[in-house]
């Protein structure tokens, strides 16, 4: 679908929300967490927020008038820089409306805890990726205590192949907890 992209209130640059208007919305709620994915590049993940008629008013009560109003029956999506250059560095529409238009795909994402971790890893406040990473390390590093702890306990004497299977386990709850808060690639700076 083609959206015309507009950029977040400055207020609003550091949160990990986008707006999205209704004619868009596709069975997505305020507040869902969505995944966006522009073809060619990685995806993002991050709150969806629904464009009403107070956002609209608000966004287009600019007194310097640098902003481009938002139309209320045309796809539109309002995101930070911070999401727009995860998407290979998309720029904003002209005020034609159509000049920068970008094909994107916004679909509720799936799975609770994965979308959840995505779009806290894929936040734009550092803060909030530092405590996401942190976390899961903890929850990892509490696994391999307990695992540790029990093995080393003879209680897997009279099983080795079920010890074994558990490390295995272990190895790949490592492996699911590094590609969940691996960040969306970033264009290159300083090459134009």
């Amino acid at each position: 679908m083609e959206f015309i992209v507009r950029a977040a209130l400055a207020d609003e640059s550091n949160d990990g929300w986008v707006w999205i208007s209704e004619s868009a919305t596709n069975g997505i709620y305020s507040r869902d967490i969505v995944k966006i994915k522009r073809p060619g590049f990685c995806a993002v993940y991050a709150v969806a927020r629904i464009i009403d008629k107070n956002f609209r008013e608000d966004y287009d009560d600019d007194p310097r008038k640098r902003r481009y109003q938002i139309l209320k029956d045309e796809h539109t999506i309002v995101m930070s820089g911070w999401y727009r250059d995860a998407l290979g560095g998309l720029k904003t529409t002209d005020c034609d409306n159509i000049t920068g238009k970008a094909q994107l795909e916004i679909m509720r994402a799936r799975f609770w805890i994965w979308r959840s971790l995505r779009a806290a890893c894929s936040h734009p406040d550092p803060n909030v990726r530092l405590g996401t990473r942190l976390g899961v390390l903890g929850t990892w590093l509490g696994f391999f205590g307990a695992l540790l702890g029990v093995s080393s306990s003879n209680a897997f004497s009279c099983n080795p192949v079920l010890e074994i299977w558990l490390w295995i386990v272990l190895f790949v709850l490592a492996v699911l907890s590094v590609i969940s808060c691996w960040d969306a690639p970033k264009p290159s700076r300083g090459k134009k």
